[in-house]
């Protein structure tokens, strides 16, 4: 066997350090390069799809390939900004993007090995977007979306999750399923009663089951809303004013009050004419005969 030399040891040693180095070199451009230029593409495409060419960001392979570290959070970002113009109303010109976010985000949920239950829930939104873009088509993609909800539920215990909770028994009452949507409600309830968003979504659920259930439903909306958890108002304002109708048919007094007392903050120009109501009844403890129309 031939004896190592020094000169043998230090060629060994450069190669060795060689190979760190390419290594090194060929990992920074794997993990830091790449991933960064395909943020700058990602948002480069992103702000013309937004702005009404959604082709620009579905054409552009870049941004979604190789599967770098960036991938989740840049794929999360396009799904969360579609729901969030979805409950804004403004999905005229983002709608084509709806199912190509899905399939991104599929690939990510699949891909995900700590279970991330976020990435379930937001397809699951994704496809209740759908529905509405696509009504014919509304029952099935109910349906696609409920998968999801359940998988992204079984995936939090213990209550965690609640905004999934939430879309969920919306998804369930879309459906016509409110009584299973009132269920999951109150079992989020029953886990923890101080929580006023699960007040509002259940009082928003119990009005939508029937009149038969609007003193429960009145008294879980005044819980939520005396704690500052209003995420609809629009849809609140609607509510309170069909209850006002209600209460003044039925003559019951004490929920009539309330309504009323609570209808200034969404009908400010009116709220001469409610404080007139609101000291009569308070007065005479009936209410007073007016002319509301509908």
């Amino acid at each position: 066997m031939k004896k190592l030399t020094d000169t043998h040891f230090k060629i060994l040693l450069a190669a060795l350090f060689g190979g760190a180095a390419l290594f090194t070199g060929v990992a920074f451009f794997v993990w830091t390069v790449i991933p960064y230029a395909q943020m700058g593409r990602f948002y480069k495409e992103f702000r013309r799809a937004v702005n009404g060419t959604p082709s620009a960001l579905m054409d552009s392979q870049f941004a979604f390939s190789p599967y770098t570290s960036v991938q989740p959070a840049l794929r999360y970002t396009l799904i969360a900004y579609l729901f969030d113009e979805y409950k804004a109303g403004r999905l005229d010109n983002t709608a084509p993007l709806i199912p190509f976010a899905i399939e991104k985000m599929k690939e990510t949920a699949n891909r995900d090995t700590a279970g991330h239950p976020y990435y379930f829930s937001s397809i699951a939104k994704a496809y209740d977007e759908l529905a509405e873009v696509h009504p014919d088509a509304a029952g099935a993609y109910y349906k696609q979306a409920e998968v999801y909800y359940k998988e992204s539920l079984a995936r939090s215990p213990n209550n965690y999750n609640q905004d999934a909770r939430y879309a969920y028994a919306i998804n369930l009452t879309n459906q016509g399923r409110t009584d299973e949507a009132v269920t999951l409600l109150r079992a989020t309830l029953a886990a923890d009663t101080r929580v006023p968003l699960s007040h509002y979504f259940l009082g928003v659920i119990l009005f939508k089951q029937g009149f038969q259930n609007s003193t429960e439903a009145l008294h879980e909306l005044e819980y939520a809303l005396d704690h500052d958890a209003d995420p609809s108002p629009t849809l609140s304002k609607k509510i309170y004013q069909k209850l006002l109708y209600h209460f003044y048919n039925t003559k019951e007094v004490d929920q009539f009050l309330i309504v009323i007392r609570r209808l200034p903050q969404y009908d400010p120009a009116q709220a001469s004419i409610y404080a007139t109501i609101i000291e009569y009844v308070t007065k005479h403890h009936s209410v007073p005969l007016l002319d509301l129309q509908q």
